[in-house]
């Protein structure tokens, strides 16, 4: 693959710690490559250490088989955290080649898709605990157009896209926006933006995968 070619998403996080804590519960993953994006966002039951524990352990597993369905994805994090207080999952996919977001949620991780032409998609996750309860798994497929942008928050941000509409930006004041208004301050808070590039003018760039 050209290393050139311009990254399928352009994103960015932002996060803040809970008041008094060292150590966040709240995790992310993250790969985009020309043809392929890969956006995970982990909250470990709780905060503090235990909590930062649990998300370690998953997002470890999320590295290592990156390029598993999602469904599989989320099954072996589910597997790996009986030991630890589990956690929450939010997972997207996005394929260049059908232009196409796939969406697993389990738990209270919150995702939005913004539309580039108007308008936005609750991404409604299933209910359950990794590592306690897993539900039926199968992830929601949709198309994605130049410039959709997919949002996901951790519970420590209280935000919805209906009480506080937002307009597109770029990821990363988007990100910077959403934890600066609405963090809670009382929990871990994390927001993950990822805005699809294939069809318009791109950043020549290939992001490498990243963890927090």
């Amino acid at each position: 693959m050209d290393s050139l070619a311009p990254a399928l998403v352009a994103w960015s996080v932002a996060a803040r710690t809970r008041r008094g804590e060292i150590e966040s519960g709240d995790g992310y993953f993250i790969e985009a490559t020309a043809q392929r994006a890969l956006v995970a966002v982990l909250d470990g039951l709780g905060h503090g250490g235990p909590a930062a524990a649990a998300t370690r352990t998953a997002l470890a597993l999320v590295t290592l088989h990156k390029r598993e369905s999602l469904t599989a994805i989320a099954r072996r994090c589910h597997e790996a955290l009986p030991e630890t207080r589990g956690g929450v999952i939010g997972l997207g996919l996005f394929k260049g080649g059908d232009d196409t977001l796939s969406w697993l949620g389990i738990g209270n991780v919150a995702g939005t898709l913004l539309r580039a032409k108007g308008g936005s998609v609750v991404l409604v996750p299933r209910g359950g605990l990794l590592g306690r309860s897993l539900p039926a798994l199968g992830p929601s497929v949709m198309t994605v157009s130049y410039g959709d942008t997919l949002i996901v928050t951790t519970d420590g941000v209280r935000w919805r896209y209906d009480d506080a509409p937002i307009p597109l930006d770029t990821p990363e004041r988007t990100a910077r926006r959403l934890i600066a208004d609405h963090a809670s301050g009382d929990d871990d808070a994390l927001v993950v933006v990822a805005r699809y590039q294939r069809g318009g003018r791109a950043q020549a760039s290939t992001t490498p995968r990243r963890i927090a």
